[in-house]
């Protein structure tokens, strides 16, 4: 059985490349993804298209080892201060210091991985990368070929006489890290720092952090908070744990549908396994055939007061935090959900959102920007719960749609006309 990530390589003749780790790694590399030639590109010089690239496979190595933390577990978030810079350490066309490679890009979500590739022009080359698509493959899987590729360029070295390297140098500081310093590398990475590069200070401080935040929301905090925002972020969330953990929740309901279970494969994707629980949820409750399109829809579906469950919606109170929900048990130990989102259908979004972790047995969670496994479910649960897919199906006749109708069926749902766009994209109903 084919792997669905390779690298797959030959040593060729230098051709007088300057540097002995550049000759000695010179090769023609094909990159292939789903069994797609990521590789494969349009030589206007020749006029000749091929699936493979030559140059040096150190440098690419060395990217992949430099960036090592980044790319197992570096979430992606849109919009934030670090996605400017995200690119450099999840492209592999940032790996080719001078030679031209194509934009692959590795970008983890926790037990998966989504790997995205684009048509990329390097007109300096000469050259165009021509494919474009998208794969979402175990973390385990690409982690092992990027392993595997690098311990095959360290042999190359070591076949050829020549230590000392970078390269050599950071694999082994990698290899020979002990549990307590690879946790500290995780979090640094998670919020766009090279571990490496921080100062005493700085390390002393995230260190600290790991006492201060529930373990429960570690992991998601650092994700959806920038580094330079971390101090301020921090006091919000110990605040909102105190004010809600102070009081009482109405949301009794919700902590009872959370023992049904009502979950579904643990194999599949995050967000196929959003789309399943909102479907068995929404079965259980009897609201098959009919939208939750308001407040009030949301309550009675949950069996819980209207003014009760917005009550216990309150503001986050920083436009820098990029959390858009948070569930914390209360005194009485059933949930309560803050929002940092206003009135209407942005704040019945994030309170689904909010939802689903409770329902799936988190007491403490975060829902935010980030694009981790647990975010893509909550919000690929919130949207099959309040615009599902096959009513949508009903509604779409044809096999193009407009905005018009688009806006219709955001109006009719409750919800925002992204959410539409997306279930019908995901779900493939029309173009």
């Amino acid at each position: 059985m084919k792997q669905p990530f390779q690298f797959q390589f030959e040593w060729e003749d230098p051709l007088g490349a300057r540097g002995p780790e550049l000759r000695a790694t010179w090769a023609r590399l094909e990159i292939r993804v789903d069994d797609i030639p990521v590789s494969r590109l349009i030589d206007e010089k020749n006029r000749s298209i091929r699936d493979a690239v030559y140059g040096p496979l150190y440098p690419v190595a060395e990217w992949i080892a430099m960036n090592w933390w980044s790319l197992l577990h570096e979430v992606e978030v849109p919009g934030s201060p670090r996605w400017e810079t995200y690119a450099r350490r999840h492209s592999l066309a940032a790996a080719g210091e001078g030679f031209a490679l194509p934009d692959l890009r590795i970008i983890p979500t926790g037990e998966w991985t989504e790997m995205r590739w684009f048509h990329r022009p390097v007109s300096e080359a000469g050259i165009s990368f021509v494919n474009a698509g998208a794969l979402t493959l175990r973390t385990e899987e690409v982690r092992d070929v990027l392993s595997d590729f690098v311990r095959s360029v360290l042999a190359r070295l070591e076949n050829e006489g020549i230590g000392g390297t970078p390269l050599q140098e950071e694999w082994d500081a990698l290899q020979s890290a002990p549990p307590e310093e690879a946790a500290f590398c995780q979090a640094a990475a998670a919020l766009g720092q090279d571990p490496y590069a921080m100062e005493f200070e700085e390390r002393e401080y995230l260190s600290g952090i790991a006492t201060q935040v529930p373990a429960e929301v570690l992991g998601e905090f650092v994700s959806a908070t920038d580094f330079c925002h971390l101090e301020d972020a921090l006091k919000n969330l110990e605040a909102n744990l105190r004010e809600a953990a102070s009081g009482e929740s109405s949301l009794s309901s919700v902590r009872e549908l959370a023992k049904r279970h009502l979950g579904g494969s643990h194999s599949a994707t995050p967000w196929e396994s959003g789309y399943e629980y909102a479907r068995n949820l929404r079965k259980h409750l009897g609201l098959n055939g009919t939208l939750v399109a308001t407040d009030r829809d949301l309550a009675e579906a949950l069996d819980a007061d209207e003014g009760g469950l917005f009550r216990n919606v309150l503001n986050l109170g920083t436009s820098q935090w990029d959390i858009d929900a948070l569930v914390v048990p209360a005194s009485d130990e059933n949930p309560v959900i803050l929002s940092s989102k206003p009135r209407g259908d942005s704040r019945r979004f994030a309170v689904c959102r909010a939802l689903y972790e409770s329902l799936s047995g988190a007491s403490t969670a975060l829902v935010s920007r980030a694009r981790s496994d647990r975010q893509q479910a909550n919000r690929a649960f919130a949207a099959e719960f309040l615009a599902p897919a096959a009513l949508l199906r009903e509604r779409i006749t044809r096999d193009i749609i407009g905005d018009e109708q688009i806006d219709d069926l955001a109006g009719e749902g409750g919800v925002s006309e992204k959410v539409i766009e997306h279930q019908i994209d995901n779900h493939h109903i029309a173009e």
